[in-house]
């Protein structure tokens, strides 16, 4: 049963041009939150995601804050955040790490 809706507004006419134009934008933001689209950003996007995995598959803290040193300039807001939440999972679990300059600056960076 088509659902007529006012074409002169651009609105969809019928059930099946409404559904597609639903699946569209739910594809235009899916692609905006990535970054994607046809814009480029395909090798800054794989560097981001190559960053969160090795934030993620760090085995202490301290490990983590190397990888802060040395990328904390190419860091997005879903690097920082997975490299708060795994330092706090470890601190969580009992560790602890000297709280020197380094360390300290390395917090900041974030």
């Amino acid at each position: 049963c088509p659902v007529r809706v006012s074409a002169a507004a651009g609105f969809a006419t019928t059930a099946d041009e409404k559904l597609q134009e639903k699946r569209k934008l739910q594809g235009d933001a899916a692609t905006a939150t990535r970054g994607g689209g046809g814009g480029g950003g395909g090798d800054a996007n794989r560097r981001l995601k190559l960053l969160n995995s090795r934030i993620s598959s760090s085995s202490s803290a301290e490990a983590i804050l190397k990888v802060v040193r040395g990328a904390h300039a190419e860091f997005n807001a879903i690097n920082v955040s997975t490299a708060f939440h795994r330092i706090a999972l470890f601190v969580s679990r009992g560790e602890t790490f000297q709280n020197d300059e380094e360390t300290n600056e390395s917090l900041r960076l974030l």
